[in-house]
């Protein structure tokens, strides 16, 4: 995704709402804001609501396909494990009204969630969040075997989630960014959108295939311009999430084909990972276990350092027991409260499932110490049974953190910003443009599955979910296409929408089904031009709509045509860590009116934490004197500071300088040093203006340690209390 960061007014409502959440003082806050409020361009990418919604939608009703197949043919230990994963992490019942009083509506029972959603209080993760936070995280770790899943991130998060009690909502840095989508006057029309999508799913069903847009359609003198839908809150995404810029400026991997690459690294990571066992993937810290263990009487005891040290392999064997009997907490509350008909497919698979093994073994110790002539003997094939269930559950919870990131990418993929924008061309104030441009006035793309090409025209970020035009709506394309550009309009973000969500779908269903297309001929034959009508409903749906290869803009297909076999894929490789470095000029004034310090500085910066909420430095400095006489000073400075960053490009300073000089040049130059406490704020635009540049508001109170006229500790110790302002050059990396 591409964003830039604020207007005015957007950043100071941005302060005011950071100003309440945090206990900074708002006179502070007002301060740094004024300081950097300028008003750069907006641009904006699939939004989070954009993503959620689709996402979710597509959950739900691939749960529905799953549940009606089940009724008919009674799936198997994975195959179940997986549906009652999807179960936890899509909503419980679909809500047309997604959004509603600054809160998304939507239950699902990964953080186990009871009671209605409240702003600012209790948030339930679904699916859709796990599509939409991408563009917010960059970690999704960590994972066996796996290095580029290897950094903790939204996984070992969920893991966390899982440890606690129901009712408790997620909190921090994901609730921030989560709540703030449905924070909208603006919200979707929420019965259109849907009436939209099952336009589409119908027309594409009786057909046997996707609509191909009439060539009067795509020409861009026959529609009318869009409305814009609700739009992230940037400015605010910037405080809420402080890494959030960071990673806009090295996103290349939601673009284009490298979207469609990633899409397929997430989707192959996800049906890798469920298709093994827990223990090959699981690499949760030891710390995240000890956790998940607490109230499990049977594993409270377990020294989970220590196991780690000494025996991998088991530690990762028990870990994934305690990962299963909490993943069965979540189940038995969604049996509870998800309807019969998603439930009953798989009921003796729940029934198996959520059979307490400790009362299981109580009751078999029990029948033997009270004499009984034969203890409770259990069935060997039904215990292989359900090990098998509690392991395939684990692994597809791990797998659908993977699959539902993979949605992110699939869905930018179909976003006319994302397909032809180089995003490393030119820098990120020309991909802005490139981006913005297209996704408002659209472009004519080519989709390409199993079934065929289809071209239709993309739109992009923020008009998924925009009102219609005011006008027809209905859209008959068996007819004559319409004539009216408004009705064009309307159409072809119908159509989109409708694409959007069936593209989710297969993607969801493919990783149920283990993954369909991975070294399966692709190309039509002429013996066999529709490959898809003979394959069972789910593979056929999937076969229709799942894109064989990047979605391309026309006239930049490649030359050799389609692809023939789908691969596997591979995670994109993870951003380096977020660092800088600046050199700064700064003038110090002392309040006690000594004649003024100039001081050049050199500082290399770089993160402390994953999300860079905290960062360190070093700093190598000179300071010189403007007075002249007993007032003149010369002295080098090294310091070492902590850093939190309140925003993206906005840090609140701490930390002290060892210094070390001459003065006095009047007489005989004195040598004297020292020790600086160092407080102050420092603010870095780049990402907001085009200019790489860093601005201080610094206070320091040296502490003379030594002088070589006086000694050690003599007075004054206190050299003085001086601010500095600074101004330099900082390059981000």
């Amino acid at each position: 995704m591409v964003h830039a960061a604020m207007n005015s007014i957007d950043f100071f409502k941005a302060i005011l709402a950071r100003a309440v959440r945090s206990s900074a003082p708002l006179a502070t806050m007002i301060a740094v804001g004024a300081l950097v409020a300028l008003a750069p361009s907006r641009a904006e990418a699939f939004d989070y609501l954009e993503h959620s919604y689709f996402s979710d939608y597509a959950c739900n009703r691939v749960q529905g396909m799953l549940a009606a197949q089940f009724r008919e043919q009674p799936p198997t230990p994975e195959l179940a494990a997986r549906y009652i994963a999807l179960g936890l992490f899509c909503p419980v019942e679909w809500k047309q009204t997604y959004c509603s009083e600054d809160a998304k509506q939507t239950l699902g029972h990964i953080n186990l969630l009871e009671g209605d959603p409240e702003p600012g209080g209790k948030l339930s993760v679904t699916l859709g969040d796990y599509a939409a936070l991408p563009d917010h995280f960059a970690h999704i770790g960590p994972i066996r075997n796996m290095p580029r899943a290897g950094e903790q991130g939204l996984w070992s998060w969920t893991a966390k989630w899982l440890a606690k009690d129901p009712g408790k909502g997620v909190r921090g840095v994901v609730a921030n960014v989560a709540e703030d989508a449905c924070q909208d006057d603006g919200l979707p029309p929420w019965k259109d959108l849907e009436q939209d999508i099952e336009s589409y799913l119908t027309e594409t069903s009786s057909l046997g295939k996707p609509r191909a847009i009439a060539e009067g359609m795509l020409s861009p003198l026959s529609r009318a311009p869009l409305t814009k839908g609700p739009a992230d809150p940037a400015g605010l995404y910037s405080f809420n999430n402080p890494h959030y810029l960071d990673l806009v400026l090295r996103n290349h991997h939601h673009f284009g084909l490298q979207a469609y690459s990633s899409w397929l690294g997430f989707h192959s990571a996800g049906i890798e990972i469920a298709a093994g066992k827990c223990e090959q993937s699981l690499a949760l810290p030891w710390r995240t276990l000890r956790k998940l263990a607490r109230g499990i009487p049977e594993y409270e005891d377990v020294d989970w350092s220590e196991l780690e040290d000494k025996n991998p392999d088991a530690f990762a064997r028990k870990g994934c027991r305690v990962l299963s009997r909490r993943i069965e907490q979540r189940v038995k509350v969604w049996a509870e409260s998800a309807p019969e008909e998603l439930t009953a497919p798989v009921k003796v698979h729940l029934d198996r499932l959520l059979e307490d093994p400790v009362v299981t073994a109580a009751r078999a110790k029990e029948g033997q110490e009270d004499g009984a002539s034969a203890p409770i003997e259990i069935d060997p094939m039904e215990a292989i049974e359900v090990a098998r269930l509690r392991d395939a559950l684990a692994a597809s919870v791990m797998a659908l953190v993977f699959e539902g990131s993979s949605l992110h990418f699939l869905q930018d993929g179909l976003a006319a910003g994302h397909m032809r924008t180089i995003r490393t061309r030119g820098g990120l104030q020309e991909a802005r443009y490139d981006h913005d441009r297209d996704n408002a006035e659209g472009v004519v793309a080519i989709m390409q599955t199993r079934s065929g090409r289809f071209p239709f025209v993309a739109f992009g970020d923020t008009y998924m979910l925009s009102p219609s035009l005011p006008g027809p709506r209905y859209c008959s394309f068996k007819d004559r296409p319409p004539e009216d550009p408004v009705h064009v309009s309307n159409c072809l973000i119908s159509h989109q929408r409708g694409m959007l969500a069936a593209v989710s779908m297969a993607s969801l269903l493919d990783w149920a089904l283990g993954g369909t297309l991975y070294g399966v001929e692709l190309a039509p034959t002429s013996e066999q031009p529709d490959v898809c009508a003979s394959m069972p409903a789910l593979e056929r749906f999937i076969c229709m709509h799942l894109p064989s290869r990047a979605t391309r803009v026309a006239g930049e297909e490649e030359p050799e045509g389609r692809l023939d076999v789908m691969h596997h894929g591979s995670l994109p490789v993870p951003p380096p860590p977020y660092s800088y470095e600046a050199l700064t000029t700064r003038i110090g004034f002392d309040v006690a009116g000594r004649a003024p310090q100039i001081n050049v500085s050199f500082s290399l910066l770089s993160e402390l934490d994953q999300l860079a909420n905290w960062l360190t430095s070093y700093r190598l400095g000179v300071t010189a004197s403007l007075g002249n006489g007993v007032e003149e000073q010369w002295f080098v400075d090294f310091a070492y500071s902590f850093h939190y960053r309140l925003a993206a490009r906005v840090l609140f300073d701490g930390g002290a300088s060892a210094y070390m000089g001459f003065r006095d040049f009047d007489t005989d130059a004195t040598f004297f040093g020292g020790l600086s406490p160092v407080v102050g704020v420092t603010v870095l635009p780049e990402g907001w203006i085009k200019l790489p540049v860093e601005l201080s508001l610094a206070f320091r109170f040296p502490i003379n340690f030594f002088d070589s006229k006086a000694g050690f500790f003599q007075s004054p110790l206190l050299e003085g209390y001086w601010i500095y302002t600074g101004f330099g050059i900082a390059v981000m990396h």
